[in-house]
């Protein structure tokens, strides 16, 4: 259960940093409604959720590779370290992808934008 508990943490880790692109570009393009519903519907049909089919491009998503290693987990199988490793590089990725691009749409908002039209 402890693992299962960490690998959630993980995935949450990942997600923070998309959901700070949406931020950013929130704060740029002032209107991103519909968007963040239809991206995060792309993400679930191609995120290895309702069918177990695992591509290696998949773990381009923070949460997919956690998917496949809480499969394996329930499945008590053993979980190759190369997998692991993966999941945790790329959810860090996402989230410091994600907060450089942030404080960037920031940063340019204030110089070049306007935070009064909203």
């Amino acid at each position: 259960m402890i693992q299962l508990f960490l690998i959630s943490i993980l995935s949450n880790i990942g997600m923070s940093g998309i959901g700070f692109i949406f931020g950013a570009v929130s704060v740029h393009v002032k209107r991103v409604g519909q968007w963040a519903t239809i991206i995060q519907t792309a993400l679930l049909l191609i995120g290895n959720i309702t069918i177990p089919m695992f591509s290696p491009l998949q773990n381009i998503i923070p949460f997919v590779s956690g998917i496949e290693i809480s499969r394996l987990i329930y499945l008590q199988q053993n979980i190759p370290i190369y997998l692991i490793l993966i999941y945790i590089a790329i959810n860090f990725m996402w989230l410091i992808v994600g907060i450089c691009i942030f404080q960037y749409s920031i940063k340019y908002e204030k110089t070049n934008g306007s935070f009064e039209v909203f």
